[in-house]
């Protein structure tokens, strides 16, 4: 496999996955997106289900962190992969506000700001 980003399409035109390889290995996050219009109207809920999203960040060629959400968006669990053991964490208020794109951001706007202080003071 070539380096550089990767996509694959359902035949409908919808997107499935996209990640990256490094090395000929996969890195960095993966994610797999279920098309809606794939899934037949007769379908069992269980292949249904099947068809959920997946995203996977990757380390050292191997999935360490796993998520999965459902249709209506939310996400179900997060899994991590430490040496060949699964960990599953229930989805509590906290774990949701800790991997949050908003504690992220709030995350980096702390971080700038301690750095600024430090600036500051070495300055004074």
């Amino acid at each position: 496999m070539e380096d550089g980003e990767y996509k694959y399409w359902y035949n409908n035109g919808d997107l499935r996955i996209v990640g990256n390889y490094a090395l000929g290995k996969r890195i960095n996050k993966w994610i797999y997106y279920f098309s809606t219009s794939e899934i037949s109207e007769n379908a069992l809920a269980s292949a249904v289900k099947g068809w959920m999203e997946y995203e996977y960040i990757y380390k050292d060629e191997f999935p360490l962190v796993r998520k999965r959400w459902n249709t209506s968006g939310e996400i179900e669990y997060i899994e991590y992969t430490l040496k060949n053991q699964l960990i599953k964490f229930p989805l509590t208020e906290e774990m949701i506000l800790k991997y949050s794109a908003e504690r992220y951001e709030n995350t980096i706007k702390e971080k700038k700001t301690e750095a600024e202080k430090k600036n500051l003071k070495r300055k004074s």
